[in-house]
């Protein structure tokens, strides 16, 4: 076998490899935690999606845009969290709450739809430093723990949209946060998720 050959087949073997994976049960269980967080972030009006993905090796991201003060590009992130617990506590607390329903909510979509996925312990690990970033290792458990039972509850209410969401997902493997926010915006479903979420985190902010 040629050069070219060899080329071509390593194609024909990678086109087929990734034809088979798409749709299968692991493919449609990443979908889902991926779509889980997305849903999430629009819920509680975390900060703006940038997008999601999904790739063929069981693995998938979806990316917000993470606060950090204006011009301050060249801070480490921990300085940046940092500066933020110190100059602005409250408005800091609010953002990560929702960010950690956002975090919790992939887990909760694993265990809903009875997946065996090993990929949330990534997220726990960053809603525990960013739990600890803001109340401290000592009040960390304590803030998590209602966020946790939202993020559940979220995930529960918010299934058929967060299967819906996830079929497409699996098709298209790549979904900008433009596209995402149209998308959320003309299901009644995912907009009732926000009006009682963006309520209920509205309310512990000003309690």
């Amino acid at each position: 076998m040629t050069a070219l050959e060899e080329t071509i087949a390593s194609l024909v073997r990678a086109t087929i490899a990734r034809r088979l994976y798409e749709g299968s049960p692991v493919d449609v269980a990443v979908a889902r935690h991926e779509g889980a967080h997305c849903l999430a972030a629009f819920a509680t009006r975390a900060p703006a999606l940038r997008g999601v993905h999904v790739d063929y090796a069981g693995g998938g991201e979806t990316v917000n845009c993470a606060p950090k003060p204006a011009g301050t590009p060249d801070e480490s992130r921990e300085a940046i969290l940092e500066r933020l617990c110190r100059e602005h506590p409250a408005e800091l607390a609010a953002v990560v709450r929702r960010q950690c329903v956002t975090i919790f909510a992939g887990r909760a979509s694993d265990e809903h739809g009875r997946a065996d996925l090993s990929g949330w312990q990534h997220d726990e690990d960053e809603a525990a430093f960013l739990a600890e970033s803001t109340v401290g290792v000592e009040e960390r458990d304590t803030f998590l723990a209602p966020l946790r039972i939202a993020a559940t509850s979220l995930v529960t209410s918010g299934w058929p949209v967060i299967c819906e969401l996830a079929t497409l997902l699996s098709y298209e493997r790549r979904i900008p946060g433009s596209y995402l926010a149209a998308w959320f915006e003309e299901r009644p479903a995912a907009r009732s998720l926000r009006d009682h979420y963006g309520a209920v985190f509205a309310s512990v902010e000003s309690a």
